[in-house]
């Protein structure tokens, strides 16, 4: 859109016929109209060109609304009537919202370059001059929102966005659980089996066996006498028989206590820590002459 630095040359056009038709018969109200209705024409004509350099659009656009009107002089006329089509297709527009999260709101002002142009949002465009330009919306209890925006020139309906985001909820640090003693899990225990049922269990196995041994050696022993010697046996052998029937009956009783006190001592044991876990061993080895009961352990 080339603009013509032509203001004088108008002037002096404007001037010759401006004398001609004071030269006339008309009266000199009328050539005195002519005249201010022709300076303003052509003042406009030189304003609308500094604007447009300027990038000013929308007073370039007001000034050839002036020049371009039918009081003005016709090659005041086709030049601004042209020139206006350029300027109003080149003027930018912008539509302003704001949002509360993903919400609409509507009751925002907001300004440019800290002059207000709008009051209250309402979805129309706002016509505006290209360039960088600094919005700043506001709205009742929130903080302002600036945005600065780069508007280029025939850019339509261009949009401008703020967004108000509510604030984080803090929520407090989950407490941790109160156990009270009462709901704690119950200790592991045990019931282990105490050495000394070992030790009985022992004594009556070995008695028994005794028990068994001496009654079986007993009943050899008095066949043997019945058939060779019985009624006349010596009180010796006699003797020696009732002697091992004896230690054969305190066997058994010996080892019947043996065995009732390993059952006592069994079903009565006390429960213990799971820690205190012991490993016993109970075992019957041969020793000289006979057998010897064994015993081990840890804790």
């Amino acid at each position: 859109m080339p603009f013509i630095d032509r203001p004088r040359r108008l002037r002096q056009l404007i001037g010759i016929g401006s004398l001609l038709a004071s030269s006339t018969v008309s009266p000199p109200s009328w050539s005195q109209a002519m005249n201010d209705t022709t300076k303003v024409c052509v003042d406009a004509y030189g304003s609308a060109q500094e604007f447009r350099k300027n990038n000013d659009l929308l007073k370039a656009r007001q000034a050839l609304w002036t020049c371009a009107g039918a009081a003005c002089p016709a090659i005041v006329q086709g030049d601004c009537t042209a020139w206006l089509s350029q300027v109003v297709d080149a003027i930018p527009s912008v539509v302003l919202e704001a949002k509360v999260d993903d919400d609409n709101v509507f009751d925002v002002s907001v300004s440019m370059d800290g002059a207000p142009i709008a009051t209250q949002l309402d979805g129309k465009p706002v016509e505006i001059n290209p360039g960088l330009h600094s919005f700043v919306f506001e709205r009742p209890g929130a903080a302002p929102i600036e945005k600065k925006v780069i508007i280029a020139a025939h850019a339509k309906s261009q949009v401008i966005v703020a967004v108000w985001r509510p604030p984080p909820v803090v929520r407090a640090p989950a407490s941790a659980p109160v156990i009270h003693p009462a709901a704690e899990a119950a200790p592991q225990t045990f019931r282990p089996v105490p050495p000394l049922a070992y030790v009985l269990g022992g004594v009556a196995v070995a008695a028994l066996g005794t028990f068994a041994g001496l009654g079986l050696s007993g009943d050899i022993t008095k066949h043997d006498l019945d058939t060779s010697c019985s009624p006349r046996c010596s009180s010796g052998n006699v003797s020696s028989l009732e002697t091992r029937f004896l230690a054969a009956d305190v066997a058994l009783g010996v080892g019947a206590i043996a065995a009732a006190s390993a059952v006592t001592v069994f079903f009565l044991r006390p429960e213990q820590p799971a820690r205190a876990l012991a490993v016993t061993a109970v075992g019957v080895a041969p020793a000289h002459g006979g057998a010897a009961l064994q015993w081990s352990g840890s804790f």
